[in-house]
């Protein structure tokens, strides 16, 4: 099989999770400016701040410099794991949840990151397990924050469509079509699940289905361009490989595209959890992949 046999999780950025690049700015004058703010709460707004832009460097500063002034803080805390989640360091992450956990058994917030990144650790039957437990004991109540101002009820459409995913990947359709269908009805304006819940019907072979469902976003210009690069996933999945690479080529030039072509060749090849995992999760890790080949060769 003459396929590239590597697809980097770079290959296509999916919009499930939206790559940001926002101005970096000059950090010592946004800090310094702050005022009044330089407490650990006003430390963690601004890491925020940084974290929303993109700026995971400038993020984990003002975490840390939070967390010297309140060691214990663990809205700080967090912030460095979800920082460091988003930063591919996931296992670093993972062990500040767990031991963060074993201080604070009822903290909600903390099982819900380490359900996203126990999924960023392609660990997707643990990371469903606790995302599911968070939802069932919350019997979809509306939003309720905690106390350290994460949303961590099933009013938190993301834990929803997190859940969907990973229902998905682990082979449970009709559960993930459930997930979307609730995080949708918390918030009806929402893309992600509309994306989630076309690929799941991409993924059982209703393309017609799953091509109709994003029409609104591929109609309105903020969701336009994240809707394209669902679309060029359903035709990957559908054997159009050369549709998706048209699609990919006007939105991210010749070069990358290229890239992206083998992967769109392999798509509708793969095993269904594998697709899933692909279209869902942002690609495919290497040693997975390897075992597939030898598996088919």
């Amino acid at each position: 099989m003459h396929i590239l046999r590597i697809i980097s999780l770079g290959i296509l950025c999916i919009a499930v999770t939206a790559c940001t690049t926002g101005p970096r700015g000059d950090r010592n004058s946004v800090v310094s400016g702050m005022g009044a703010k330089q407490d650990p709460e006003g430390l963690v707004e601004v890491g925020k701040g940084f974290e929303r832009a993109g700026d995971y460097v400038g993020a984990l500063s003002m975490y840390q410099q939070a967390l010297q002034k309140s060691p214990e803080m663990i809205k700080a805390q967090l912030g460095i794991a979800r920082v460091l989640d988003s930063a591919g360091r996931a296992d670093e992450a993972a062990s500040i949840l767990r031991r963060l956990e074993g201080l604070h058994p009822e903290n909600k917030a903390i099982k819900r990151q380490l359900a996203f990144t126990y999924a960023s650790m392609r660990r997707f039957d643990a990371a469903l397990a606790v995302a599911t437990k968070l939802i069932v004991d919350a019997e979809y109540t509306p939003i309720i924050h905690t106390e350290d101002g994460m949303p961590t009820e099933t009013g938190d459409f993301l834990l929803l469509d997190l859940a969907g995913r990973l229902s998905e990947v682990t082979g449970q359709s009709a559960n993930a079509r459930d997930f979307y269908d609730k995080s949708l009805a918390i918030t009806p304006s929402a893309l992600q699940p509309v994306q989630h819940l076309a690929l799941s019907f991409a993924l059982d072979g209703n393309f017609d289905t799953a091509v109709a469902m994003l029409q609104p976003p591929l109609r309105f210009p903020p969701t336009k361009e994240d809707a394209q690069r669902t679309l060029a996933l359903i035709y990957g999945l559908s054997d159009q490989p050369e549709a998706a690479y048209e699609i990919t080529r006007a939105l991210d030039g010749m070069e990358k595209a290229a890239e992206s072509r083998s992967f769109y060749i392999l798509l509708p090849s793969l095993p269904k959890a594998m697709q899933a995992e692909a279209v869902l999760f942002g690609g495919l890790e290497k040693d997975k992949l390897d075992q597939y080949f030898e598996n088919v060769s």
